[in-house]
C-alpha cells in the first residue's frame, strides 16, 4: 500500500511542482511589470503587492511540496518515472500559456489610462 501511495504522490508532486514553480516565477515577473507600470504612472501599487504575495505563497507551497515528498515518496524507479513524466507533460503546456498570461499582465499594468 505504501508503494502505491508513493506512485500516486509522485505523479501529483510532479504536476504540482511545475505548476507552483511556474506560478511563482510568473508572479515575480508580473511584479516587475507592475513596478514598471507604477514608475510610468499607468498602474497603482495594489497589483505589485498582489503579484509579490502570489509569488511568495506559491514558493512556500513548492517548498512544502518537497517536504511532503521527502516523507511520502519512495526511492524506486516507478516513482521517479511517474514524477518526471508528470513534470514533462505539465511542462509542455507552461511556455505557451505562460507567455500569453504575461502578455496580458503587461497590457493590464502598462496600458495607457482612460480616465
Amino acid at each position: 500500500m505504501a508503494l502505491v501511495l508513493s506512485w500516486v504522490w509522485s505523479l501529483i508532486a510532479g504536476f504540482l511542482s511545475v505548476l507552483f514553480l511556474a506560478l511563482s516565477c510568473g508572479a515575480l515577473i508580473s511584479t516587475a511589470f507592475a513596478v514598471i507600470g507604477m514608475l510610468r504612472r499607468r498602474c497603482n501599487w495594489k497589483p505589485a503587492l498582489v503579484y509579490l504575495a502570489v509569488s511568495i505563497v506559491t514558493a512556500l507551497f513548492f517548498r512544502s511540496l518537497l517536504w511532503v515528498s521527502d516523507s511520502l515518496a519512495r526511492n524506486d524507479s516507478v516513482s521517479t518515472a511517474l514524477f518526471w513524466g508528470a513534470v514533462l507533460i505539465t511542462g509542455l503546456g507552461v511556455p505557451t500559456q505562460g507567455l500569453s498570461l504575461l502578455r496580458e499582465t503587461w497590457t493590464a499594468t502598462n496600458a495607457s489610462r482612460r480616465d
